[in-house]
């Protein structure tokens, strides 16, 4: 169905996704419920989802919005869930149906209604189409458009580009729909017209000084007229980097930290352009035909995976190849790993239902001696606990008083064990230890932190785990073995 062309490409961890829409996630209109429900248990484990088409709102929200509002938990995982219309040149609130637009389009010349309305008549408009009733008239052939309208298309060209239809629903963009069949998809004969088209199109803008102003962008259903400022278009690539730049200042991380955790799905040409946002490089798993894959030189260095279809002709495209790629990001998901030492505005602090096993920690009680400046905390935690630390400047003790822990420490990837079973026993982490503990059993433990320093909020600072830990722990609860003969079997595999 894919495969893997560059293994390294693939991001250790995948916490965010830019998503094309069209061919990729719908088969013509309607979107793939297998998809869309894989995106919702993506989303449901805390991946970020940004669907970037050049579709209008009204579309995406008819089409997709509604579609995902349909699956259990939406609600819950809607924050996940960013919508960007017309090329990323707004933003869709899905709560709201609001939409933000960026400012770097506002007084542009593709917003003119003179101009649009000279690309208009390059096209068929509906309001100049007689309506499909159910009857074909001599002379004319059935044709639809983006919204599932039909219309009676005159055999005899009426206008410039005849095997278009100007999208109405385009509001800071705009669109010529390739005409669809009774299908819904894409007409052959007038998708074969594309490259044609474009060419033409690109002569008409020359021809009124809007080269530099409006850039043809071609892609499986329509093309696309993108807006060009300060000589950059803003296609799919600045589409891409508003929607890191977006999710950045949302988790209060770097772009370079988005980018080192994203990939993009796409099947056509155009979303080629996301493997380059104009605020780093990301890798794409593409999922399109061989016909879509035209990737340029820099491209191709992104293009971690591939579809057969892109490969090879007559092979698997769109959503059936998307079920498997989103699979596949499924099961390397790690395990959770949630915070040991939380601090609060109390000093008794109790967790329950979904909270706790979220954090791992059922209660705990805090105390502090300022004079030693030694925090003190009696602590009971459950198996759901898994996080790996390190204290830059404090010593750490912990003591089991119910229960059964191992405590672990490493150096790169070299484990050690350190058993907690009986009431007393105790490990120190040294400054600058990476370490972690896997609970066996719910387990009551005393949690004492000594700082060289004024304690500082930040000295503390969570850390990757070894290869195989998520693995190492999540057989250990199964009982299928021990932690010893996990670890043994890991070591030797290093």
């Amino acid at each position: 169905m894919y495969r893997i062309l560059k293994e390294e490409r693939v991001p250790r961890r995948i916490e965010h996704i830019i998503w094309d829409v069209n061919g990729t996630i719908t088969v013509g209109d309607v979107p793939d419920r297998e998809v869309l429900e894989r995106i919702m248990t993506l989303a449901s484990k805390g991946i970020h989802h940004s669907f970037v088409t050049g579709r209008d709102r009204k579309w995406l929200e008819r089409m997709l919005i509604s579609a995902l509002s349909e699956i259990e938990g939406f609600e819950k995982v809607i924050e996940n869930l960013h919508f960007y219309p017309e090329l990323g040149l707004m933003k869709l609130d899905p709560k709201s149906g609001k939409a933000e637009v960026i400012d770097l389009i506002k007084d542009h010349p593709m917003t003119n209604p003179s101009v649009r309305e000279k690309l208009a008549s390059l096209v068929y408009q509906t309001k100049n189409l007689l309506p499909y009733e159910g009857e074909e008239k001599p002379g004319y052939f059935i044709g639809g458009d983006v919204d599932g309208n039909f219309y009676q298309i005159p055999q005899e060209p009426e206008v410039e580009l005849p095997w278009f239809i100007w999208e109405d629903g385009k509001e800071l963009m705009a669109a010529f729909g390739i005409i669809r069949d009774l299908s819904t998809l894409p007409q052959k004969a007038c998708a074969e017209k594309l490259i044609v088209a474009v060419e033409r199109l690109e002569k008409f803008l020359k021809d009124r000084g809007l080269e530099r102003a409006i850039k043809p962008s071609p892609v499986s259903t329509a093309i696309n007229l993108v807006p060009i400022v300060s000589g950059i278009p803003l296609d799919k690539d600045m589409a891409a980097g508003i929607a890191l730049y977006n999710l950045a200042q949302r988790l209060q991380m770097s772009i370079h930290q988005v980018c080192a955790q994203t990939v993009a799905i796409g099947d056509g040409t155009a979303d080629l352009l996301f493997t380059t946002p104009i605020l780093g490089l990301i890798p794409i798993l593409f999922v399109g035909p061989k016909s879509q894959f035209r990737p340029t030189a820099l491209q191709e260095r992104q293009v971690a995976l591939a579809g057969e279809g892109a490969l090879e002709e007559g092979k698997e495209t769109g959503p059936e190849v998307t079920r498997e790629v989103l699979q596949l990001i499924e099961n390397r998901i790690p395990a959770k790993r949630d915070v040991i030492y939380l601090r609060g505005k109390d000093d008794l602090e109790e967790f329950e239902g979904t909270e706790r096993l979220k954090r791992g920690i059922e209660r705990r009680i805090r105390h502090f001696i300022p004079e030693e400046d030694v925090h003190v905390h009696d602590v009971f935690l459950d198996p759901s606990l898994q996080e790996g630390h390190i204290h830059s400047d404090g010593y750490e003790a912990i003591m089991l008083e119910e229960g059964d822990i191992d405590a672990l420490v490493w150096v790169n990837e070299k484990i050690q064990i350190y058993p907690l079973r009986e009431w007393g026993d105790m490990i120190v982490f040294l400054p600058g230890a990476q370490h972690t503990l896997l609970v066996k059993q719910r387990s009551r433990i005393i949690v004492a932190k000594a700082h060289m320093v004024a304690f500082r909020p930040d000295q503390r600072q969570r850390v990757d785990l070894p290869a195989g830990m998520e693995l190492l722990r999540q057989e250990m609860l199964d009982g299928k073995k021990s932690v010893e003969l996990i670890l043994e079997e890991t070591m030797a595999k290093l």
